[in-house]
């Protein structure tokens, strides 16, 4: 090899990491390897096992296979824990840490981080990862960032989370000691690729040049990194992660002290040269490990096991019972014979075959000599073997059984031993709080270590000022939101905010590069839809408490999915309670008696100031007539208040009592009200009669007032409670106009 070529110090680093990697897992890996192959059934079996059971010929007799029967008994109850993943609803929960992180921010982080789960697929990394680890130990599954062809900006970058499909590719730092990994100074992720590729993919790399010679060469000096030969050569390619701790002075208030910050680097390479190489964005290596249950350490090495290692023996006993079971069966129409050897010289090779060869007869020699060697007498099979294999097959059973947790009720059969639904229900309970590990350790391990990962990205992925990106809220519906620039919402849609403009009052900021963020990782029920969740919900509510159904049963009704669930729901809110029902009415009735009563407080004010005005005899009179108009004017006002007073109190009392009893009441006591209110004004009319002819506009301006009031009283009777607030506006409007009127005209001799 030339100098040239020469392995740089980074590459050999990386090498020789790797080796202690692969020196650290060696006896762990051949476990997880031997687990998965447990997976195929026909490798269930040990290799010398079948060799002994397979077709041969022993001193030239043809001897057929013995039976080799693989049940796949692990197959279900490992298939339940994988089902409890996929109908789990893991959900990430973004909280503020810091002074300058807020809620709102937190709660679009946790609508990025869903988007992100939705628009990569996450679910399908992590059931890969978590497949893995129950089956076999461990597993891994990574998070990348990649450019987001859905921005109107090329440089915009999106994080993604992917599987990766050989997660036995995945070396991590042995030294790392947290369960996630998160403490691992290095890692790898290789990949053996074939040369055809290699020299596509890497045309300007050295190794891209070499001739079969030097790859031979290469492969002896760095084994695994260069397999096969010819067209089927492969070059291994690494990715290596590796972190560096910078140590700065944090000063703050008091004192300082050392801080460190974790800087990652990522660079490809192969076993003599680097590839490529850049600074991760983040401080945390993107690779996130899965685990099944991991065994606390008795001889410094580190095991993970899954569902099949401590279940093999379980199975195998079934696999040879069953195989047992089947070769006696078989053997029952193939009964040995007592004979003399001399019955059968010259026949000796057509009754060594009577057992693999369908003979229409076997001739024998009955005399010989004179001798009378009798018949052959066939040898009855014990058959009491068959049902030592079938207490064989069920105590196999069992073991599987105890082994995986996994009892009958919770595979859907009926136990014999069990005759209570009661005891079936704990026997299924007991399955799945035994086996709730596995869910546990992908929900506070693995998971809890990704979202640490991808709220640490975000900023720095996420970081262009003004940039758009789609969100999910807590129901999965979309929405669009601005990062790092003010904005406000026009049409659903995040507007910027024009240069040098003041942001508005609703103006939002959600800067991704201030304060600091922790999440919660809950593991819950997935449904389709969060109707369905709600209706599920509030299903169990009203089986513990029945009587819930009178006071929610129309929320629950909404969520359904019937033909006239709406009718359903309509009915039975008319049946809640008086203080659930029609509140927002209530409301609207308090704010109109509370606008009257304002509007009267206000003519009562004028009406005091101008009392005061009128001290003097030369303006008595004119007072006297001013007074006059206003005390018509607040008459009428509360005239009318009064009738939406008693209209309000007519409504609040229909709605706690019956409601046809109280609106007549209600129409009854406006009628009263309407006389009294006529008798007033007629009253207010005769002064005004008796005035002189100065006094007509006066007049003009009660008649429009009384007119006004009519309408809104014939219009409340009707129930639009809104166009009495419009006459009781006009009222006030009218008495404000006839005393601007009475204060500009000349007063009048000979009036009250």
């Amino acid at each position: 090899m030339s100098d040239d070529t020469k392995t740089p110090d980074l590459v050999q680093e990386a090498l020789d990491r790797f080796q202690i990697c692969v020196q650290a897992e060696a006896q762990q890996r051949t476990r997880e390897i031997d687990d998965l192959k447990f997976q195929v059934p026909e490798l269930q079996w040990p290799a010398e096992v079948r060799d002994q059971r397979t077709a041969q010929t022993v001193n030239g007799i043809a001897l057929a296979a013995r039976p080799m029967l693989a049940i796949p008994k692990l197959d279900q109850p490992i298939q339940l824990v994988l089902n409890q993943e996929k109908a789990a609803h893991l959900g990430v929960q973004v909280h503020p840490l810091t002074e300058e992180a807020d809620d709102d921010t937190a709660e679009v982080l946790q609508g990025l981080y869903r988007a992100i789960e939705v628009d990569s697929r996450a679910n399908l990394a992590r059931s890969w990862a978590f497949e893995r680890a129950v089956k076999a130990g461990r597993g891994a599954y990574r998070i990348l960032k990649e450019y987001d062809d859905d921005s109107d900006h090329p440089s915009d970058q999106k994080i993604v989370i992917k599987r990766i499909y050989e997660q036995g590719a995945v070396y991590f730092d042995p030294a790392a000691n947290e369960p996630d990994a998160s403490d691992a100074e290095y890692a790898f992720v290789v990949t053996d690729v074939p040369i055809a590729r290699y020299r596509r993919q890497y045309q300007d790399s050295a190794l891209a040049a070499y001739s079969d010679e030097a790859f031979v060469a290469l492969g002896n000096e760095h084994e695994g990194w260069i397999t096969g030969d010819g067209d089927a050569r492969a070059i291994r390619v690494a990715e290596y992660f590796t972190v560096e701790t910078q140590t700065e002075d944090a000063t703050w208030d008091g004192g300082t002290r050392p801080k460190a910050t974790r800087v990652v680097h990522w660079c490809t390479l192969n076993a003599i040269e680097q590839l490529d190489a850049q600074v991760w964005d983040g401080r945390y290596i993107p690779l996130v490990r899965t685990v099944g249950r991991e065994l606390i350490p008795f001889d410094g090495e580190k095991r993970c096991v899954g569902l099949i290692s401590q279940n093999k023996d379980a199975q195998r006993l079934f696999n040879y019972a069953a195989s047992a079971s089947v070769e006696m069966a078989a053997l029952e129409t193939k009964a040995s014979h007592a004979i003399d050897p001399q019955a059968i010289e010259q026949y000796e090779t057509w009754w060594q075959q009577k057992n693999v060869r369908n003979f229409p007869y076997l001739p024998y020699r009955r005399f010989v000599n004179g001798q009378d060697l009798g018949e052959p007498v066939p040898i009855q099979a014990d058959m009491s073997k068959m049902q030592v294999n079938a207490m064989l097959l069920q105590q196999a059973g069992e073991f599987i059984h105890a082994g995986t947790a996994t009892f009958e009720p919770s595979l859907g059969n009926q136990s014999p031993n069990v005759r209570t639904k009661g005891a079936t229900l704990a026997l299924q309970s007991q399955s799945e709080q035994a086996n709730s590990n596995w869910l546990d350790n992908l929900a506070e391990i693995s998971m809890t270590h990704e979202a640490r990962v991808v709220l640490d990205l975000i900023p720095h992925v996420y970081d262009r000022p003004g940039r758009v990106a789609r969100i999910l809220d807590g129901e999965d519906n979309p929405k669009q939101v601005m990062f790092n620039a003010p904005f406000t919402v026009q049409n659903k849609r995040p507007r910027p905010l024009p240069p040098g403009m003041p942001p508005p009052p609703d103006a939002k900021h959600y800067d991704l590069t201030k304060g600091r963020y922790g999440v919660t990782v809950s593991v819950g029920k997935a449904y389709k839809s969060r109707v369905e969740q709600g209706k599920d919900e509030l299903g169990q509510l009203f089986q513990a408490e029945p009587e819930l159904f009178k006071i929610l049963g129309d929320i629950y009704l909404k969520f359904a999915d019937f033909p006239g669930h709406r009718e359903a729901a309509d009915r039975i809110k008319k049946m809640l309670p008086p203080p659930l029902q029609d509140q927002d009415g209530q409301q609207d009735a308090k704010l109109q008696l509370d606008q009257a009563k304002a509007a009267l407080e206000h003519l009562q004010q004028q009406l005091q100031a101008m009392a005061k005005a009128l001290e003097t005899d030369q303006v008595k009179v004119d007072g006297q007539i001013t007074q006059a108009k206003i005390k018509a004017s607040v008459d009428l006002q509360k005239t009318v208040m009064d009738n939406a007073t008693k209209l309000a109190v007519a409504r609040i009392t229909a709605a706690k009592a019956s409601l046809d009893a109280a609106r007549e009441d209600a129409e009854e006591a406006l009628a009263l009200n309407q006389t009294q209110s006529h008798e007033a004004t007629q009253n207010a009319m005769d002064r005004q009669h008796e005035m002189n002819l100065a006094e007509q506009q006066h007049q003009q301006a009660l008649q429009q007032a009384q007119q006004a009031h009519e309408q809104a009283v014939v219009q409340a009777e009707q129930g639009q409670d809104h166009t009495l607030q419009q006459g009781d506006q006009a009222a006030a409007h009218a008495s404000d106009a006839a005393v601007q009127q009475a204060a500009l005209q000349p007063p009048e001799t000979g009036a009250e």
